[in-house]
């Protein structure tokens, strides 16, 4: 009589499945102001942030800027595509709130003299 065959995967139900909440699955990085954001966004939001020193440095100074200050909207053309291209902003040319708070962590230093640095709390 032929085995049945053995599947590699188990099927398991969700109501099976131990109750996990979201914000325990995610790891968190704390950024220097005491803030807490998904490694995740963190990696993702500094890498873009690396391509964009890159490609476009006054872009980085205008996301910088809009960051810093509540009302502020970024008017060149070329930041602009730039800073969508990384998805640094979003259609309306607004940043996240977590964005916001990395590039505000990251940055020291003030015009010619602005650098980015590692905006994790050192423990």
């Amino acid at each position: 009589m032929a085995a049945a065959p053995v599947s590699a995967f188990r099927m398991v139900s969700m109501e099976a499945a131990p109750a996990v909440s979201a914000l325990r699955m995610l790891s968190i990085v704390t950024l220097k102001d005491g803030s807490q954001v998904p490694r995740e966004v963190f990696k993702t939001t500094m890498s873009a942030l690396d391509s964009v020193k890159k490609a476009n440095q006054s872009a980085v100074v205008d996301l910088l800027r809009v960051s810093k200050s509540f009302y502020g909207s970024i008017v060149n053309k070329n930041s602009i595509m730039t800073l969508r291209k990384y998805a640094l902003i979003d259609k309306e040319g607004k940043v996240n709130d977590t964005v916001k708070k990395i590039v505000q962590n990251a940055a020291s230093g003030e015009g010619v003299y602005l650098i980015f640095v590692d905006p994790r709390r050192k423990t």
